[in-house]
């Protein structure tokens, strides 16, 4: 570490020109170096497209020294995780509200998978019920009536809605349902 009295400290007084570019890969120094498309820094840059980014700003100050700076890695996730529920040979991806019905007359197994391109999947959890629930009726369930397992067998004969309820790491929310 350098004695504090030996550091010598400058000010870095930026010129008019300061430059950026987002990148969906890391690049390395010799390519970033390479850009040849910087974009002139006019103000906030909104990423609206889903992704990995990273941010490098390239930065002149008034003695024409370049200096370059990127950020950490940036992810931009804005859709929640999509469940897959596979029963038997039908599989079902969305909520509906217009159901159909199914006869279940043997054992049956339930597999619920859970896919999020951008980000982890903090939570999938279900609910069995034997009437349709509006998405608004399934927030407002009690936690505690969710449980937590990927695959569910149904061994009676009757009536069900399997609706599943997955989070990802950003809180975005999405309700599946099968029908009946």
């Amino acid at each position: 570490m350098a004695n504090p009295s030996t550091v010598q400290m400058r000010r870095i007084v930026l010129s008019e020109l300061c430059a950026c570019f987002a990148s969906k890969s890391h690049m390395t120094k010799q390519e970033m170096l390479n850009i040849t498309d910087w974009k002139t820094y006019e103000g906030i840059v909104n990423l609206t497209e889903e992704g990995y980014y990273t941010i490098y700003v390239k930065a002149l100050d008034t003695a024409d020294n370049t200096y370059y700076v990127n950020s950490e890695l940036i992810v931009l996730d804005l859709n929640p995780p999509v469940a897959t529920i596979t029963m038997n040979d039908k599989k079902f991806s969305s909520f509906r509200d217009n159901l159909s019905n199914i006869n279940i007359a043997e054992e049956t197994k339930i597999n619920i998978t859970v896919e999020d391109k951008f980000s982890e999947v903090k939570e999938l959890k279900y609910y069995i019920s034997n009437i349709f629930l509006t998405e608004e009726e399934l927030k407002n369930l009690d936690a505690s009536l969710w449980k937590e397992n990927a695959e569910i067998t149904l061994n009676t004969k009757g009536t069900y809605v399997i609706n599943v309820k997955t989070t990802d790491e950003f809180d975005h929310t999405a309700y599946f349902n099968t029908d009946y």
